[in-house]
């Protein structure tokens, strides 16, 4: 709640409200990282189902991995990279993208960050496959990034057509 008031006349005084509630993501829904990564929610796996590491960490996001060179989103790499490394410290981490990191570059950096903890140098996990449980064949990368959900959310959208005829190749 805010009072809402004009400098000019005291007399005029309101009341401004906001309500909030909290949804469930539903396919269909729009995420952006703070890179400008957007994505929209295309399939909703249940835990159990997702893909684990050794230690049992569960992905809350699975990203095509394709989408990055296409997009350039490097920011979002070194955001992962930092993110990870700061969480195994135990500390938070100002992350500019041209910034050196003691005479290096922040890949190096952040890996280094990564083999003290017993990781691997580039962030990639073993991990296996939540329906089959069986060891995936490839690494795949794994990292901490701040991701939100956009307004774009199907459950405020809505789509009407007058009656009349249609084609009958796109109905």
């Amino acid at each position: 709640m805010r009072l809402i008031g004009d400098e000019k006349d005291p007399s005029h005084v309101g009341i401004g409200y906001t309500i909030r509630y909290p949804r469930n993501p539903v396919i269909g829904d729009k995420f952006s990282s703070r890179h400008g990564q957007k994505g929209v929610l295309s399939v909703i796996w249940p835990q159990e189902d997702m893909p684990f590491t050794e230690t049992g960490m569960v992905p809350d996001i699975i990203i095509n991995p394709h989408a990055f060179p296409s997009r350039m989103t490097i920011g979002m790499l070194i955001e992962s990279l930092a993110g990870k490394g700061g969480a195994l410290n135990g500390e938070f981490i100002d992350v500019k993208p041209f910034e050196k990191y003691e005479d290096d570059d922040a890949i190096h950096y952040f890996g280094n960050e990564l083999l003290k903890h017993g990781y691997n140098y580039y962030g990639n996990e073993t991990m296996y496959s939540g329906i089959q449980g069986v060891h995936m064949k490839m690494d795949i990368y794994m990292g901490l990034v701040y991701y939100q959900r956009l307004r774009h959310m199907v459950s405020d959208k809505s789509q009407a057509r007058s009656t009349g005829p249609y084609d009958v190749l796109t109905h």
